[in-house]
């Protein structure tokens, strides 16, 4: 939900202006009802504020009174067209685009900001940095909020100009002080890497928390106030903030958190050991991004029976997703199992494929392994070996379906000098 007035104002306007000729007094008169229906009365909640702005722009001939609050998944439905409204404004067909163009030749302000947006993400145009620049810096010196923070990351990146950070700093910190959550985010990034301004962690904090306090939504900012309190070179360092802010990033979604509080789980770092919470939000994690740290702490997980039932079958299905992401570890273990028919049919062949991609990377004794691999095999089968470590390069999916040892009794669980290794994570 939006928390910040200013953004509900700028979300409607926004959805105004992308469906109707605005102008100066129009746009004024769309603040003004902002106020008229309840942004004044602190009886009515933010959601109720909302869902009658949204029922009296979708039908302005009638005076249309909400009295019932709609289904929640309705509300965050139009609260999405909204936002989208924003960032994805409206222009489908070369004739919208040709009036965007018309509008903002003519001063429409927000009209200035889309036309320049599509060019700078290539929406239905080809990407065009300069022409993105041109249109929003035009918007930008209208004072339009979102204007001005894209106007500050191009400076920062020298996208459709020179790279200026100084420029960069002055428009991404004039939006952040009107109240934009993205710019109040990014500067509080800056502050914090150091990246266009000298490194500071209290300004940090600082802008940081504004965004969170803008838009409660937004999954990044709690993100990075959560790793500035881990940090041992802030002096304000708290384990108890850390992980609130570490939590409401990982319950927002964010998949770097959720993995971070997973790995935390697993190892007992800063908070008790819980398995089944660690594999929880491994799982959450590897359902928005399947990196291979993620991909290989579930494989971990299900190997050793943390926190779910032990099934080296499963965990050959994790390896391989984190294996064929180029995860050394991964691809070890992934042969160990292979080479003993460790919930994996016995494939000398493969066991020697992905031992050796491990000892392309240099991992542990994996070079070792590997020549006593390819001693059990013949020419013809290294030959085979080698094709299979070459169609991983290439990006072929190596499926381990029809691998799977279906039987309860395994070939071979226990593993020579070359065992898998427990106490390796990726982080």
């Amino acid at each position: 939900m939006y928390k910040n007035k200013k953004i509900f104002i700028a979300a409607l306007i926004a959805l105004y202006c992308s469906h109707a000729n605005a102008n100066a007094d129009s746009i004024k008169d769309i603040q003004a009802t902002c106020s008229d229906i309840g942004f004044k009365k602190e009886t009515q909640s933010y959601d109720d504020c909302i869902v009658e702005l949204i029922l009296r722009e979708k039908n302005k001939e009638q005076e249309l009174v909400h009295k019932n609050t709609p289904p929640k998944a309705l509300l965050e439905e139009e609260q999405k067209k909204i936002i989208d409204n924003i960032m994805f404004p409206p222009s489908e067909t070369i004739d919208d685009r040709v009036k965007l163009e018309k509008d903002a030749e003519e001063g429409n302000t927000f009209a200035e900001y889309q036309l320049g947006y599509i060019n700078y993400i290539g929406k239905n145009v080809p990407k065009n940095n300069e022409k993105a620049f041109f249109w929003i810096q035009k918007a930008a010196k209208n004072g339009l909020t979102e204007a001005e923070y894209y106007l500050g990351i191009m400076y920062f990146y020298g996208e459709g100009t020179q790279k200026d950070n100084k420029k960069s700093l002055y428009w991404i910190q004039r939006s952040a002080q009107k109240g934009y959550f993205e710019a109040q985010y990014y500067l509080g990034n800056m502050y914090y890497t150091g990246d266009g301004v000298p490194k500071n962690y209290n300004k940090a904090v600082l802008w940081l928390e504004k965004s969170v306090n803008s838009f409660d939504e937004f999954d990044k900012a709690p993100f990075v106030l959560s790793e500035i309190y881990l940090s041992d070179d802030y002096k304000h360092k708290n384990i108890h903030k850390a992980l609130k802010w570490l939590h409401k990033a990982a319950e927002l979604g964010n998949a770097e958190a959720q993995f971070k509080l997973g790995v935390m789980y697993d190892l007992g770092e800063n908070i008790t050991q819980d398995f089944s919470k660690a594999f929880e939000w491994y799982k959450k994690s590897a359902t928005l991004i399947e990196s291979e740290g993620t991909t290989y702490n579930i494989a971990k997980m299900y190997y050793f029976g943390r926190g779910v039932p032990k099934d080296p079958t499963i965990a050959a299905t994790w390896y391989l997703k984190s294996a064929m992401l180029g995860n050394a570890m991964a691809q070890f273990n992934l042969s160990l199992m292979y080479h003993n028919g460790d919930g994996l049919i016995k494939n000398r062949v493969k066991a020697y494929a992905w031992m050796n991609l491990a000892a392309a990377q240099g991992f542990g004794n994996s070079k070792a392994a590997r020549d006593d691999f390819e001693k059990e095999l013949t020419q013809g089968e290294i030959i085979e070996a080698q094709k299979i470590a070459s169609n991983w390069k290439k990006g072929s999916d190596l499926s381990i379906s029809n691998d799977a040892v279906i039987a309860v009794e395994k070939t071979n669980t226990t593993l020579k000098k070359e065992d898998i290794k427990e106490e390796e994570y990726v982080y």
